[in-house]
């Protein structure tokens, strides 16, 4: 165990020479990378919003974007209040498309002298 440790530790510090960065730089790098990673489910709405109503063909998400579970995440986008509509025809290699029809209503909240 120790002599993975050693390893871990050999790699991290070729890292940071590599990067001319320090430890806490690099940290910080890559919690902005993180934070600003997009999920599948935001991958898929913007494509959609973009697609403006017209059909878009889960293929793109496939074979495209190398999104995985295309229909779980459209499920998930649905269960957070967007109206997606499936097509119910499927293309030569049996991929449904999916459009986006409105998306959730955002709540408006009341100014706090009427409450």
């Amino acid at each position: 165990m120790n002599q993975v440790f050693q390893v871990q530790q050999n790699l991290q510090d070729t890292i940071y020479q590599q990067w001319k960065m320090s430890k806490k730089e690099v940290v910080e790098h890559f919690i902005e990378i993180l934070t600003n990673m997009k999920t599948q489910c935001d991958k898929i709405l913007e494509v959609l919003l973009a697609a403006n109503g017209d059909w878009v063909n889960a293929r793109k998400f496939v074979h495209e974007m190398w999104l995985s579970q295309c229909s779980a995440r459209i499920t998930e986008l649905r269960h957070k209040g967007y109206k997606i509509e499936t097509s119910p025809f499927r293309d030569c290699y049996r991929f449904v498309s999916y459009r986006l029809l409105t998306e959730p209503k955002q709540e408006v909240l009341a100014p706090l002298s009427e409450v």
